[in-house]
């Protein structure tokens, strides 16, 4: 595959992903979650790279508009990303609950280590991220059920 064509497919992949905003009843396939997450940390990336670089040049303060703007953007990505992860326990069998509640626990977990020690402490850093890195991985290598499950048939590459 040319580096066009994979470029290509990136963002056409990415863009029917982000089409995809509203259905939460459906299944997802691994590589579908797997560019999703790159296209991710390839904008986060680039959003403190021009972060930075503003700093670097003087300006310190960003306009309202562009904090408005970013936080919208965020939350668009943060429903799709949602989506997206529902779409994925689905291709398991399982409950969408049990996504929610592996979230929720985690969130408890990490809250009672900033409360106890601070934000900033690696210990806090450590379950929080490192509990949500392992979610993203297991849903980005383990193989869905082959063929059809009560959310749907198995979804092409």
């Amino acid at each position: 595959m040319s580096r066009m064509n994979f470029v290509r497919y990136t963002l056409d992949s990415f863009g029917s992903t982000c089409k995809k905003i509203t259905d939460f009843s459906s299944r997802a396939n691994r590589k579908e979650y797997l560019i999703f997450s790159l296209m991710l940390l390839f904008l986060s990336i680039f959003k403190y790279s021009i972060l930075i670089l503003l700093k670097k040049i003087g300006i310190k303060y960003l306009s309202c508009d562009l904090i408005i703007l970013l936080i919208i953007l965020r939350l668009l990505l943060f429903i799709i990303g949602l989506s997206l992860s529902i779409r994925r326990v689905h291709d398991f069998d399982v409950s969408s609950w049990w996504l929610i509640l592996y979230i929720t626990v985690t969130f408890l977990t990490f809250l009672y280590f900033v409360c106890k020690y601070d934000f900033f402490s690696l210990t806090s850093k450590i379950i929080g991220y490192g509990s949500l890195l392992t979610l993203k991985l297991f849903l980005i290598f383990k193989k869905g059920t082959s063929g059809a499950n009560k959310y749907g048939e198995e979804p092409v590459n």
